[in-house]
């Protein structure tokens, strides 16, 4: 099975940020990316690997109730 690789758009879609952001991210190594001439590209499986290491667990209250 080949890999899925994705481009800046769908990335920034997919993580529901700016465009601009995520090639911040690449260019500064913070978000796994590879370089294809002028053009990054990311690989879905890595991608989705650094996201569950980099998530944060949702938080859910009982009740409605809120932190004290």
């Amino acid at each position: 099975m080949a890999d899925e690789l994705w481009n800046v758009q769908r990335v920034a879609a997919y993580l529901q940020v700016k465009e601009s952001t995520v090639y911040s991210w690449a260019q500064q190594g913070q978000i796994p990316a590879h370089k294809d001439g002028r053009n990054w590209r990311f690989d879905r499986a890595e991608l989705e690997t650094w996201l569950s290491e980099h998530s944060q667990p949702v938080v859910e209250f009982e009740d409605d109730a809120e932190p004290s």
